[in-house]
């Protein structure tokens, strides 16, 4: 298996910049929705996350939602791993762990979103 953020980018390859632009939504049985946007090059670039769960929105973009902040994103090549807290950066409000396999151009993503006193989250992820 070939490093995750290398099949983004090879499946994104018909962009003409260094920097591609990828979105990833994720569901799950229970309910919860993720939306990412990301910038992908040699490197996963997180830019803007919203998360629907348990009748609440948030999101690192959307006014009308609970604001979140990224507190910290990173890609090891075959997981992204994302948490997320208050704009304070007093709590974290949730985390999202992303693992994923290629083969040639297909590429599987699934996952779980965990939110402190909300609940965890399998997730099944499409996109880029």
């Amino acid at each position: 298996m070939k490093k995750l953020v290398a099949s983004f980018v090879l499946l994104l390859a018909t962009s003409t910049s260094a920097w591609a632009s990828a979105a990833i939504t994720c569901q799950s049985s229970g309910g919860a929705t993720v939306h990412l946007q990301a910038f992908i090059s040699s490197e996963l670039l997180v830019t803007n996350v919203e998360i629907i769960a348990n009748g609440t929105h948030w999101s690192t973009h959307n006014v009308d939602a609970e604001q979140i902040v990224i507190m910290q994103s990173f890609s090891d090549g075959e997981s992204i791993k994302i948490d997320l807290s208050d704009p304070n950066i007093e709590n974290t409000i949730a985390k999202i762990r992303l693992f994923g396999a290629d083969e040639g151009a297909n590429v599987a993503l699934a996952g779980t979103l965990q939110i402190p006193e909300v609940g965890v989250y399998a997730l099944i992820c499409e996109g880029p």
